[in-house]
């Protein structure tokens, strides 16, 4: 059943590695989309904070979850898409992967720091 609730974000730190670079130069900002209370508030202490320590990034975070699926189309339309990670469940995951709108992270592709902090996380989303 956790395998199933879990697909893009639980492994946000391994999304926020592969997103954080933009034309091969790492960007200094990004938003990470959650379903926020105390989830969010974990992903923070567990992820965010110690990713942002490391690298200088700031992460700013979206409590927009739970309608991800029609924002996300509404930004690739208007292609405009502000969100860099996106926290949802295994169907609107698999639906964004076959859209187009999600997309694999290979973590031997990232650089040692991101690829360290990346194998911390127990699952990778793969679509």
């Amino acid at each position: 059943m956790f395998k199933n609730k879990t697909i893009l974000a639980t492994a946000a730190l391994s999304l926020v590695a592969g997103s954080a670079f933009a034309g091969g130069h790492m960007s200094n900002e990004m938003t990470i989309v959650s379903w926020g209370g105390a989830y969010s508030k974990s992903q923070l202490k567990a992820y965010h904070e110690p990713y942002s320590a490391i690298t200088g990034v700031t992460i700013l975070n979206d409590e927009s979850s739970g309608t991800a699926v029609a924002k996300l189309r509404a930004m690739n339309e208007a292609n405009n898409i502000t969100w860099d990670v996106v926290d949802v469940e295994a169907g609107p995951a698999m639906q964004l992967c076959d859209e187009g709108l999600a997309m694999v992270i290979d973590p031997d592709t990232m650089l040692p720091v991101h690829r360290m902090m990346c194998r911390l996380q127990m699952i990778l989303a793969i679509c």
